[in-house]
């Protein structure tokens, strides 16, 4: 029989001797932060074929307080890993095919997402010059018009694992060069097209920018060679 939120809340103290950086709302098992965004989100994720961790379930009971007793140790459970001030990233499972994958929160108004879809593009996919990560599905939000979410394989960060060897390091930054010089050759082709008129918007990648250019780090793993 799980523990109540009171009686959680009258050892909240004595917990705090284990697991001192835990607060009371994360003790009692609580939402915080962010988490509520993905936690009304779920039904959604889910019909569209995406599985979220239980903690982001809206029947979620902390798994520390279902017990014969307490487990002060809080952090001995999974879910006890929660979003607190974030909100943007999430992973997610792909119930497909079981693939993990990561969920991003863009803002619709911004250049990402159109520079994302381009770099995902058949054409950009097959250019060897492209290691950016591949957007997998983008899903568009029930009743938010400023915000889509952006679905990518789930990968290590770029410097999750040492770099061993310097030409590991030199062949990273090679990666990075390739797909920034390779976006500004397709600007420069498209802003030359004389059969399109001179004052066209035409896209995002004439309007890329130093700010766009820090929101595409996301979309660059790096792949050690050997």
């Amino acid at each position: 029989m799980p523990f109540s939120k009171d009686e959680l809340r009258a050892v909240f103290q004595d917990a705090l001797m284990v697991s001192p950086y835990t607060n009371l709302d994360h003790f009692i098992g609580n939402h915080v932060g962010g988490e509520h965004f993905w936690v009304n989100l779920q039904p959604f994720l889910l019909h569209r074929g995406y599985r979220l961790r239980p903690r982001f379930h809206s029947d979620w009971t902390a798994p520390w307080s279902q017990g014969d007793t307490v487990n002060f140790d809080i952090y001995e459970f999974e879910e006890a890993l929660s979003l607190m001030r974030g909100i943007n990233l999430l992973d997610a499972i792909r119930i497909s095919d079981g693939a993990k994958v990561v969920l991003k929160r863009i803002e619709t108004w911004r250049d990402e997402l159109p520079i994302a879809q381009y770099l995902s593009s058949p054409d950009m996919q097959r250019d060897p010059r492209n290691h950016t990560v591949p957007i997998l599905d983008i899903l568009l939000l029930p009743d938010d018009d400023e915000h889509a979410l952006l679905v990518m394989p789930q990968l290590l960060l770029f410097d999750e694992l040492p770099f061993r060897r310097l030409d590991e390091f030199v062949d990273a930054l090679r990666q990075y060069f390739e797909v920034c010089g390779a976006l500004h050759v397709r600007s420069e082709l498209i802003a030359k097209d004389e059969t399109l008129p001179h004052q066209q918007d035409h896209g995002p990648l004439e309007r890329l920018d130093l700010e766009d250019l820090a929101n595409l780090t996301i979309y660059l793993p790096f792949y050690p060679n050997g």
